[in-house]
């Protein structure tokens, strides 16, 4: 195929993101600098148009594409750790030359509305780095390894929020009978409680029962989750959590220009309305 004479007017990486995460938890491999950054490119038009269409974003499929395009080598844009997803979605504008965003909001104690501008530089320097410690000791003296949600699970979660918005749908409807209403929500719920336990089955890397061998089969793992008492489901899910929130700080303080009052507000990083 013959090299394109435009090529050399291709977008080229032009912003570069240390990631909270450091390049850990990428299984199917990541590739940074000599810094240990990320190179992030903007966005093209064909990433700006599927960002609007509603079903890709449900399923995922406009968040994929998107890190596929603009940060190449990231190799599976489904193993991004929910720790550095909001960065680099906040690398991906910056790339794109938009250093500050635009926040509307009302003042609490006049209502009166306004504009206000954030550095998005600002937002990415409050991130603070994971914790690198990725395994558990359970009473039994089990250790259990995890790693982070990624972009895949949290793609699943906002799934398992339709299903509970559906059953809240369920249980106020007046035009269904008492027993289509019982069995439409026991499918609802059933539906949820597999995607949550898959979603942590998911992200337990290894099991090693007290001088046993490693357990690293995940239809071992999803058993022995479907089957785990309460007390140990609590401490691998708040492990996991540990590792999954990179601490960014979304909030600033603004005076409202009418009454003066000030008050803390926030930006929501949201693919839809983000860029």
């Amino acid at each position: 195929m013959t090299n394109n004479p435009l090529q050399k007017l291709f977008r080229n990486k032009s912003y570069y993101l240390e990631l909270p995460s450091k390049g850990a938890h990428y299984p199917s491999g990541i590739t940074l600098s000599v810094d240990n950054e990320l190179g992030i490119m903007p966005m093209t038009i064909r990433d700006e148009i599927i960002l609007k269409s509603p079903d890709v974003l449900f399923n995922g499929e406009a968040l994929y594409e998107l890190f596929r395009s603009c940060v190449p080598d990231i190799v599976n844009p489904k193993e991004i750790p929910q720790c550095d997803i909001d960065s680099i979605l906040i690398g991906i504008r910056m790339a794109g030359g938009k250093k500050n965003i635009e926040i509307s909001s009302t003042c609490p104690s006049c209502s009166e509305p306004a504009e206000y501008e954030l550095s998005l530089g600002t937002m990415l320097n409050s991130v603070a780095s994971i914790s690198t410690e990725t395994t558990i000791t359970l009473e039994d003296n089990t250790v259990v390894e995890v790693r982070p949600y990624s972009l895949e699970t949290q793609v699943k979660a906002k799934v398992q929020e339709f299903h509970q918005h559906r059953m809240q749908q369920i249980l106020i409807a007046d035009n269904i009978d008492e027993e289509a209403k019982t069995k439409a929500f026991d499918e609802a719920m059933a539906a949820s409680s597999l995607i949550q336990i898959a979603m942590v089955a998911g992200n337990i890397i290894r099991v090693t029962p007290d001088d046993e061998e490693s357990v690293t089969s995940p239809e071992f793992i999803l058993g022995w989750v479907q089957n785990m008492n309460k007390e140990t489901y609590k401490a691998i899910i708040a492990k996991i959590i540990e590792l999954s929130n990179g601490e960014m700080d979304n909030t600033f303080t603004v005076t409202c220009d009418k009454c003066q009052h000030e008050y803390k507000t926030s930006v929501d990083i949201n693919p839809v309305n983000f860029f």
